[in-house]
């Protein structure tokens, strides 16, 4: 099993996602600036609580022999999952990009083929709105 890139409201500032949350969640006013380097960037995000769900229920009926890519198939740039965030807090965003962060290597775009987890009847949802709840969702208590 090979989860794809977590979304949750823990995610650590070293992470981009986390970093521009972060930002965005200990500014104020109504527009909060994040630095960041490329929002263009794609990736194949999928929520923490998802992928647990998901990962019990496949240790609990596990498929045979196959690799399983715990994604949703859907490419989303980093930078429209930042707007979304803003647009959820209800401010606006001004994005600055940071040379450093920028020249770092990053492929443009890692998405996952999802073919043999919807096999298994394995749905994950990666649209923004739903990344957007993930990351703004309370720590919960166990």
């Amino acid at each position: 099993v090979r989860p794809f890139n977590l979304v949750a409201h823990d995610l650590p500032a070293t992470s981009a996602l986390g970093n521009g949350r972060r930002q965005l969640l200990a500014t104020t006013g109504p527009v909060r600036e994040v630095v960041c380097g490329r929002t263009d960037v794609k990736r194949d995000f999928v929520t923490a609580d998802d992928v647990a769900r998901d990962l019990a229920r496949l240790v609990c009926d596990p498929p045979a022999d196959t690799l399983l890519n715990l994604c949703s198939g859907t490419g989303t740039a980093l930078g429209a999952v930042i707007d979304g965030l803003a647009a959820a807090l209800g401010v606006a965003v001004e994005l600055t990009i940071d040379p450093v962060l920028a020249a770092l290597p990053a492929p443009g775009s890692v998405v996952g083929d999802p073919a043999r987890l919807e096999a298994l009847g394995v749905r994950l949802d990666g649209s923004v709105q739903c990344l957007v709840e993930a990351l703004l969702q309370a720590p919960r208590t166990v």
